[in-house]
């Protein structure tokens, strides 16, 4: 009987020492395991860290029109839309990028009644400039339009720049056509029956196609250029990043 007892004692012990040991590997396991996680995000911040260094120095010598395109379509083709969506995956991608918009209105606002900028340029000030820590804006008052290239050129140092309009401007174009809009849809057929390419149909210089649109698709393929459903946005930034060769 005693005999029993010293039996089970041994085993008892042999069990304890067995969870013992398993909670020491355990313990070992969940150090490393966390070791490798900050190891891992230190590896991250380091690799985003390169990133947004190399943004800052890739393109600093490379004039801003080689690193310009314009995304144009026709009123309701959700042009403005497309753009926000590209530049905010470039911008996660860790890219530098710049955006302009052609107005339509002759004098649109970005200013307004009670503001001391608004209050100066009423006084007559010709360009008023409104800085902070984080912001620079300016107001000048043209006598006549810029070009797209004057405008472009005015801003050096960015990854890529995306211009929203401009469609003559002679930039390498993206074109946007959309199947519920009857412009689009009337164009897509004119050219589809053979009518003579015009820039204000489909921009000579378009590069790449946008569209839900099974007519557009179509001449797309016949002029061989890219062709990109609406939804496609990875594949629209991945083509402007290496047709603009920011990475080259």
């Amino acid at each position: 009987m005693f005999a029993d007892k010293k039996k089970r004692a041994k085993k008892a012990e042999k069990r304890k020492s067995v969870n013992k040991g398993s909670t020491k590997s355990s313990k070992k396991e969940l150090k490393q395991k966390s070791s490798h996680k900050a190891a891992k995000e230190k590896s991250s911040q380091k690799d985003s860290s390169a990133k947004s260094k190399s943004s800052k120095t890739r393109s600093k010598n490379v004039e801003p029109r080689k690193r310009a395109i314009a995304i144009v379509g026709r009123h309701n083709s959700g042009k403005t839309t497309v753009i926000e969506s590209v530049i905010r995956l470039l911008v996660d991608q860790g890219y530098d990028v710049a955006s302009v918009k052609h107005q339509h209105h002759k004098s649109f606002e970005i200013d307004y009644p009670g503001k001391d900028s608004y209050r100066l340029r009423e006084a007559g000030a010709s360009e008023v400039v409104i800085t902070s820590e984080e912001r620079l804006a300016r107001i000048q008052k043209l006598d006549h339009e810029l070009e797209c290239d004057e405008v472009v050129a005015s801003m050096p140092g960015h990854d890529i720049i995306i211009v929203e309009g401009y469609r003559h401007s002679g930039l390498p174009t993206i074109e946007i056509m959309r199947q519920d809009n009857f412009a689009d849809a009337s164009i897509a057929e004119a050219l589809l029956e053979g009518q003579p390419f015009d820039d204000n149909l489909m921009s000579h210089n378009a590069v790449a196609v946008i569209t839900d649109m099974p007519t557009a698709r179509h001449i797309a393929m016949l002029y061989q250029v890219p062709v990109f459903d609406l939804s496609d946005i990875k594949g629209v930034a991945a083509f402007i990043v290496d047709y603009l060769g920011v990475d080259d």
